[in-house]
């Protein structure tokens, strides 16, 4: 559910998600806030453009930003997922600037 909240850009409900997730403790209750920093946060690493223009980098240093205004935990085995993604972007940036991590991820989500 959360690609498909991700993809209409409804970050309310993917940052209700992040809660089931278990990124976000039950208590937590001010989405509009997460969702507002959601926005920005996805519209910058996208260039405001198409989510498949996404900068996975840029995207998690801005997630990481938020991890520090709201009560965010990552699970470790997330956090290694994401620096995993953020490397094999970077060496496929390398060879080829214009790849695209969605592009390439996308027949397997």
């Amino acid at each position: 559910a959360s690609i498909v909240h991700l993809i209409n850009r409804d970050y309310d409900l993917l940052a209700r998600d992040f809660q089931v997730l278990g990124f976000l403790p039950e208590s937590f209750s001010d989405f509009d806030a997460m969702s507002a920093e959601l926005k920005k946060a996805f519209g910058n690493a996208s260039g405001g453009e198409k989510l498949a223009n996404i900068n996975f980098m840029r995207l998690a240093d801005n997630l990481a930003a938020i991890a520090f205004r709201f009560p965010f935990r990552i699970p470790a085995y997330y956090s290694l997922i994401i620096r995993s993604l953020t490397i094999l972007e970077g060496i496929a940036l390398a060879s080829n600037p214009n790849f695209k991590i969605v592009d390439a991820a996308y027949p397997y989500v």
